[in-house]
Parts: C-alpha cells; structure tokens; sequence
C-alpha cells in the first residue's frame, strides 16, 4: 500500500514550438486542479530530434509566461559558460541538468539558476542515490543589463533542487523501470519519468507515489516531436483521476478558473536514442 501523495505537478517534456506551450497550458488549464503545477519545457542538445536553438526557446518561453507558466531547459553535455549563455539568450532561469557532464558543473553555475536534477534508473528499479545540492551562493544577482533579462535578474539563489526527476536510462526513449522494485526517494520532491503515457499512468500511480510524473514521447504525434494535444489532454485527464484516487476522491477547480495561477514550463527527457 502506498501512502496517498499530493501529486502536486505533471511535467509535459520536449515542447519544440511556441505552439506546443499554448497546448501545454490550454490543457493544464482545462484539466488539471487549481493546486497542481505544469512543467512544460525545451531540449538544448542538438543531438534530439525536439532539439530548440535559443531564439526559439525564447519564443517557447515567451508563450509559455503568457499561459501563465514558467519554462526551463534540460541540458546534457554543455559547460557552464553554455549553459548560462543559453539560458540569457532564451530569457529562462531553471535548467534541468540531464546528462553527467551538465551535472558535474552544477557548482559553477551562477545563484540565479534554478536546479531540477536527474537521476538514471536502471530497467530493475535500481539507481545511485544522488549526493545532496551544494549550497548556494550567497549574493543576490546584479540588476537588468542589456545582456541580463529582467526574469534572470529576478531570479533568487535557492539551496533545493526544485525537483529530482527519476528517469528510465538516458532518458526520452519511451521505456519504462520496474515501478515494483523501485525504492522510491524519501519526501514528495521527486518526478516519475520514463514511458509514461495515457494508457499506463495510472497504472504507475498506484504502484509509486511521486510528488509528479514527467511525460515527453508519450503525448507526441506521430513523428515523435509536435505534442499531440487529445493525448496531452488524456495524459492530464489520467493523471487528476489517480490522484482523486490517491486522496479519495473529491472535486476540484480547474486552474483556469483561478486568477494568478503558477505554472511551470520545464525540460524534457528526449528522444530515443539520444541522451536525453
């Protein structure tokens, strides 16, 4: 038995197009409870095929603050410097680190940069438990500059990850973990990843009780990039019936009839055969 969790965000992964976001928050706003959050987001590894370069991540972020969300990018194999020059051109302020080599700079990057880590599970459940955050500098960030965007200036250190995604493999390739065996992380920061879909979603929720589920090829279209927008609805729809089940059911008030709601545009995990 698992113990009931507030399931408090879903996660749509690899938004290729400002279209896609306004899928991704009309959906959201339809569907999901006024007290859960949508992480949406964008691939900077050009080896994926939802790979976005930084003008049309910026162009991702822009419709995705005008849903009402807030969008972060997942990076693999880049350097500090990389990151923190893409995140000023696309005007976003949380990266996902995914790959070991993004993660191994995590100390270098500025206060401002908002950390959702990854963890790799292997097909038996069975991953490395990952070393606690380092803490944050202390300065604040300087003030807007030409070269600074006023939502990266905004942005204050933080000591947490803002969540820890644990993810089939490398990521982004449809497959999923044992659910049975995994030994889930202690609190309810955490995101199940790794093959989810609307047809098996629900299944997982009631094995595992993450604090959120993270979906990328399960609600593609047919050529695995373009978010289909019946299957984003249905992965949603799933999703808020099994945390009713979880909390015992009860109604709820969409998030679109709430005013100065938060949602959350996030990173992916990518393709197959890609690293993330």
């Amino acid at each position: 038995m698992i113990s009931p969790s507030p399931l408090r965000a879903v996660k749509i992964c690899g938004v290729a197009s400002a279209a896609d976001a306004e899928v991704a928050t009309a959906a959201a706003a339809a569907t999901l409870p006024s007290d859960m959050e949508l992480l949406v987001g964008m691939i900077a590894h050009p080896p994926s095929p939802r790979h976005v370069e930084p003008p049309v991540a910026a162009a991702i972020a822009a419709a995705a603050r005008a849903g009402g969300a807030t969008p972060v990018v997942v990076f693999v194999a880049q350097d500090a410097a990389e990151v923190v020059a893409y995140l000023t051109a696309a005007g976003v302020t949380t990266a996902q680190l995914h790959g070991p080599r993004v993660a191994a700079v995590r100390a270098e990057l500025p206060p401002w940069v908002r950390i959702i880590r990854v963890v790799h599970v292997a097909p038996d459940g069975r991953y490395e438990p990952p070393p606690p955050p380092p803490p944050p500098p202390p300065p604040p960030p300087p003030p807007p500059s030409p070269s600074r965007p006023a939502a990266i200036a905004a942005a204050a250190p933080t000591a947490a990850d803002l969540w820890t995604v644990y993810d089939a493999g490398s990521g982004g390739g449809g497959v999923v973990f044992d659910w049975a065996a995994f030994v889930p992380p202690g609190g309810d920061g955490w995101l199940l990843a790794g093959g989810l879909h609307p047809g098996n979603v629900a299944a997982a929720l009631a094995v595992v009780s993450p604090g959120g589920v993270d979906v990328s090829s399960g609600v593609c279209g047919p050529g695995g990039v373009a978010k289909d927008p019946a299957r984003v609805t249905a992965f949603l729809k799933e999703v808020v019936a099994a945390r009713a089940r979880m909390l015992g059911g009860g109604s709820h008030q969409h998030r679109g009839h709430l005013e100065g709601m938060t949602l959350w545009a996030a990173g992916e995990s990518p393709s197959a055969h890609s690293t993330v």
